[in-house]
Formats: C-alpha cells, structure tokens, sequence
C-alpha cells in the first residue's frame, strides 16, 4: 500500500506556489481532509493488522514447538527451568548453624542452673534477667543446650516458651 501525499500546499508568504489568501486556505483545509483519512485508513489497517496478528501468533508457536520436536530438539526453556534451585528455602531449626561459642554457652547453662534451683520453670527473658545477654545470643545458646539435653520445652503459652531442666542436668547440678 502506497501513501498518497498531497500536492504542495501554498502558503500566504507566496513560497510553494501562488494564490489568494483563500485560495490557501482552501488548499490547506483539502490538504489537511486528505491526511486526516488516509490517517483513519491507515490506523484502521493497523489495528485488523494487529487482531490477526493476535490471532496466529498462538498459531505460529504451536507449530514452532511441533516442528521443533519432530526435529528431536529438546523441549522447555533451554537455559533451564526458572525461579530458585531446590534446597535454597527455610533450613530446618535442627539443621541450622549456631554461632555462639561454647564459652557462652557455657555461661548461660550456668545461670539457668543457678536460676533453677529457686524456680522450676524458666523463660529466655528470666535468664537474661540474671545475665547481660541479648535476645539472640540467649535464643542461639537455648536451642544448643536444648539439643544438648540440658533443658527441654515444658509448655507454650502463646509467645512465651517455658523450659525446665532435664532430668539429666539435674543429676548433675
């Protein structure tokens, strides 16, 4: 499809052809009618262009896919699939590290057993009430001790987790 242009438009300096001021005028208004449809015809073309196009790209790559596996070219992403490797999630809390030293450790197996001779149940809080610890040294080094099976989870009450001391640890206190 060809775009018919419109001749040479005069303009009222005289440059591009001669005429009256109405003579211009007129031309112009032609000049702009003639754009103005073959813009409509255009953008009409344009988007039938575009619904077919909508219409056989699913086409397209059905066949791509089809020939592609009748040439024995392997099917899927080639790069591989997407998204995270497996394993690279949430590690279990038995599988996690700890990086508290046993020196620490150490130390606050020792105030909760002196803690726990006055009082049968303890929470976090309660021992780092008697230690200067924060609150992730205290959780590190109560998961250690509790894999360790010096205290174990008595009960839960919401947030609050109460521990004791096992039998084990009471032995040897």
């Amino acid at each position: 499809m060809s775009i018919n242009t419109p001749p040479l438009v005069p303009t009222p300096n005289g440059t591009g052809g001669g005429g009256t001021g109405a003579e211009v005028d007129a031309a112009r208004a032609a000049a702009m009618a003639a754009l103005e449809r073959m813009v409509a015809v255009h953008a009409v073309e344009r988007d039938r262009l575009k619904a077919r196009l909508a219409e056989i790209e699913p086409e397209i790559r059905q066949a791509e896919k089809a020939l592609a596996a009748l040439r024995g070219e392997p099917l899927g992403n080639p790069q591989g699939k997407r998204g995270r490797p497996p394993g690279s999630g949430r590690v279990p809390a038995d599988e996690r590290a700890i990086s508290i030293g046993d020196d620490r450790v150490d130390m606050i197996a020792e105030a909760i057993r002196a803690y726990a001779e006055d009082h049968e149940e303890f929470r976090q809080v309660d021992i780092r009430g008697v230690i200067d610890v924060t609150s992730g040294t205290s959780a590190q080094a109560f998961e250690v001790l509790r894999r360790r099976n010096v205290i174990r989870l008595a009960r839960q009450d919401g947030n609050n987790k109460w521990y004791r001391l096992t039998r084990e640890a009471m032995r040897e206190s």
